[in-house]
């Protein structure tokens, strides 16, 4: 005769009945929430008001006496008193909420946007139908006409792309409201944006500043590449990062190879003298391994000289350690822990490869490699005047992904900064790197920028009598322009004015400024007399010296790093 399989105990876990009207006796289904309160639910209203669960109830059941997970940690039993059980992930209070949509009770009362945006969330996570959700999604409707901002933030927090699109037309119809004092959204920060990505930001100030004009592909929380939005143009260098590297540090690196599987990430000889001694392998890509020594990866990281302590010997080959970094990442990693500052462009682009940048430093910042972390921003140097935007939010990023004190970025990302407002249009600009910085330090860029072009129209209005001249060449706050080259505009001017037929010339300094003071002095001179050379050179002082103080107004403006 066989013998019977054996049994396991049912485990047993202790519950708190919820409260009424969710404690009838009659109930067929119980609902266990997060914090072990158990709801008694009966299946045909939750049939009926839910896909999820219809779809659940019409399943056959479990076989009974599943035993508790590996380890030793105890699941949520199946059965109840014989009724099944439903474990949520949902605390008590939010399952309350939830079940009073669904029966005919007292409706949940919430306060703010954040819980019913919240209970929102969960309703379609469980597929609740529109007409279960409808009161939640009226109450969103009304608070986000008078609180779009914060009703935006929420949205892209919870990923609600149908509700953000919702809360950023409220903001353009309150835009256009000019009778009331709420009205101005562009360019403003709600603190219920914390969450949010400057990416995210970006494309509601670009909705925004277009009136909410935007093409159909048009996404907040995941970019659409068809949304009508700018990227930042590739640019052409004279000369490659790593020979810029190779300049300031005074010696030539070790040649850098691409690696293939089982090949050392340096080519000097080294592991013909000293044979590697380790092997490394990717989680992500199985395939990809990569040679090194124990030595070099224990001098640059504690982590993981703890690692290789413990690990054992190989029966073939050498011993492997197994990161989570892609195989790339991990090349450029370990080329950095040999010394060498590998280049860190775009394979089609001579710009910043944000993307690789903020994958090494995180995983240097992981693995408390502090060396790799310096070598890293001396390879983002040239990137902090040439593709500053990039730099930027690539710092900021690295920046908000360490959670070290000794991770300090910020001398980086001012420098950064400052040579970002000099990008014409740098508030249409789009990078990548967007994605991962949090929203608040593109507002800041922004409120920075603003704050620049605000100290020099106050020294620019200083010295013009007339209007001042539009500028299409950007905001050229930092940079020391010392050219007699001829100006179109000026040559344009003059011409109109019918008084000088000769070359204008930009008396130095800043051009923009130049300009400005050249058309206050065309419109006061007189048809026969004037010494033009004398006021070229008296403009040419004056050019200076409204520079002077615009260098000291702009030392004064500080970008916030909060």
């Amino acid at each position: 005769m066989a013998s019977s399989p054996p049994t396991v105990a049912t485990p047993t876990l202790a519950t708190t009945d919820a409260s009424e009207p969710f404690n009838r006796p009659d109930a067929n289904v119980y609902l266990l929430s997060s914090d072990n309160v158990k709801f008694y639910c009966h299946k045909v209203n939750l049939a009926l008001a839910s896909p999820f669960f219809s779809d659940m109830f019409s399943l056959p059941p479990l076989p009974p006496h599943t035993p508790p997970d590996e380890g030793g940690s105890q699941s949520s039993p199946e059965t109840i008193d014989g009724r099944p059980v439903v474990p949520m992930t949902e605390s008590s209070t939010t399952v309350d909420a939830l079940l009073r949509l669904v029966y005919p009770v007292e409706r949940p009362t919430r306060a703010t946007l954040l819980e019913y945006t919240e209970l929102l969330r969960v309703g379609r996570k469980y597929l609740f139908t529109d007409v279960v959700l409808r009161p939640l999604t009226q109450a969103f409707h009304a608070l986000s006409e008078s609180s779009p901002l914060q009703a935006f933030g929420i949205a892209c927090r919870f990923d609600m792309e149908e509700e953000a699109m919702q809360a950023a037309k409220h903001a353009v119809k309150l835009k256009e409201d000019r009778g009331k004092a709420a009205a101005k959204v562009e360019g403003e920060y709600a603190a219920e944006m914390e969450g949010v990505s400057a990416g995210m930001y970006f494309r509601l100030q670009w909705f925004l500043r277009n009136d909410g004009d935007v093409p159909d592909a048009f996404r907040f929380i995941t970019r659409s590449v068809d949304d009508g939005t700018t990227e930042l143009p590739a640019k052409k260098a004279s000369s490659s990062s790593e020979e810029k590297l190779v300049s300031e540090a005074g010696s030539s690196p070790a040649t850098v190879e691409e690696a293939e599987d089982g090949v050392p990430v340096v080519s000097d000889g080294l592991f013909d003298r000293i044979p590697a001694d380790v092997e490394i392998h990717s989680i992500s890509d199985p395939s990809a391994r990569i040679n090194a020594h124990k030595s070099v990866l224990a001098m640059a990281s504690p982590l993981l000289a703890d690692k290789l302590s413990t690990l054992p010997d190989a029966k073939d080959g050498l011993p492997v350690l197994t990161l989570h970094e892609d195989a790339k990442t991990l090349r450029v990693l370990l080329q950095f822990c040999y010394g060498i500052l590998t280049s860190l462009e775009h394979p089609t682009t001579t710009d910043l490869d944000a993307t690789l940048f903020f994958q090494v430093v995180t995983a240097a910042q992981k693995y408390g490699m502090t060396r790799v972390e310096d070598a890293a921003k001396l390879v983002l140097r040239p990137y902090l005047s040439t593709d500053p935007l990039a730099a930027y939010f690539v710092a900021v990023s690295v920046s908000s992904s360490s959670s070290s004190s000794s991770s300090d970025w910020q001398t980086e990302i001012r420098t950064a900064a400052r040579h970002a407002v000099d990008v014409p249009d740098v508030d249409r600009l789009y990078v990548d790197q967007m994605e991962v910085s949090p929203a608040k330090s593109y507002y800041n860029l922004l409120q920075y920028r603003s704050k620049c072009i605000d100290a020099v129209s106050e020294i620019k209005d200083q010295y013009a009598s007339t209007e001042p001249v539009a500028n299409d060449t950007g905001l050229r706050t930092f940079e020391n322009i010392r050219t007699q080259a001829e100006v179109s505009v000026l040559r344009r001017i003059a011409l109109l004015a019918k008084r000088f037929r000769h070359d204008a010339y930009t008396p130095g300094g800043n051009t923009m400024l130049s300009t400005t003071l050249v058309v206050r002095e065309f419109g006061k001179l007189d048809e026969d007399t004037t010494d033009w050379d004398d006021t070229l050179e008296d403009l040419k002082e004056e050019s200076l010296m409204m520079e002077l103080k615009i260098r000291e107004n702009l030392v004064n403006i500080v970008l916030h790093l909060d």
